[in-house]
């Protein structure tokens, strides 16, 4: 939705195009890296979640960000994706898969959990803080009925928003184009 995909490659084409079949690597490839960031993540999870170390605590709290982040992936592109915690029995067994209502919950409580473990926006280049966090929280809550079958959530995604905007951290540049830059700092 945000980007005219140009290069030649036949399968970002059909991407683009809409076009794609199950057979597109990038799919493959796509759910993958989700699913492999999940694993780290929980791996981190797992060996961090005793530590007293508050840099510590907090790269725990960032591990938990990005597996949200993760789960958001594959709940906006997939729906129902195999479901693996850091009290997840590794290797044992396939891991099972969840509805996608239950990892819209899931993903909504981690957030909650975490919120005042992460920096303030902008603390660290880097990082995962409240500004990422809000953003995710947004978006879940953009499209929580789909998700959920239930109703809108939109004032809870105006309230996110809101938290972005009010921190004072972020804004638009004032020529439209360079919002769209890498280098837009």
């Amino acid at each position: 939705d945000e980007a005219w995909i140009a290069c030649n490659d036949q399968y970002i084409q059909t991407v683009h195009k809409q076009t794609w079949t199950p057979s597109v690597s990038y799919f493959t490839a796509l759910y993958t890296r989700f699913m492999y960031s999940i694993v780290l993540a929980n791996e981190f999870i797992r060996q961090s979640a005793t530590s007293t170390d508050a840099t510590v605590k907090q790269y725990n709290a960032e591990a938990r960000f990005l597996r949200a982040l993760s789960y958001w992936h594959a709940l906006d592109l997939y729906g129902n994706p195999p479901f693996v915690t850091e009290k997840s029995t590794v290797g044992v067994t396939p891991p099972p898969q969840i509805k996608s209502a239950e990892l819209y919950n899931y993903i909504q409580s981690e957030l909650k959990a975490i919120e005042s473990e992460l920096g303030d926006p902008g603390f660290n280049y880097g990082h995962a803080d409240k500004g990422a966090l809000w953003m995710l929280q947004a978006k879940l809550y953009l499209n929580a009925p789909t998700y959920t079958g239930r109703t809108n959530t939109y004032d809870s995604c105006v309230t996110a928003l809101n938290n972005i905007i009010n921190s004072g951290k972020y804004s638009l540049a004032t020529s439209y184009g360079m919002n769209f830059c890498a280098d837009n700092n």
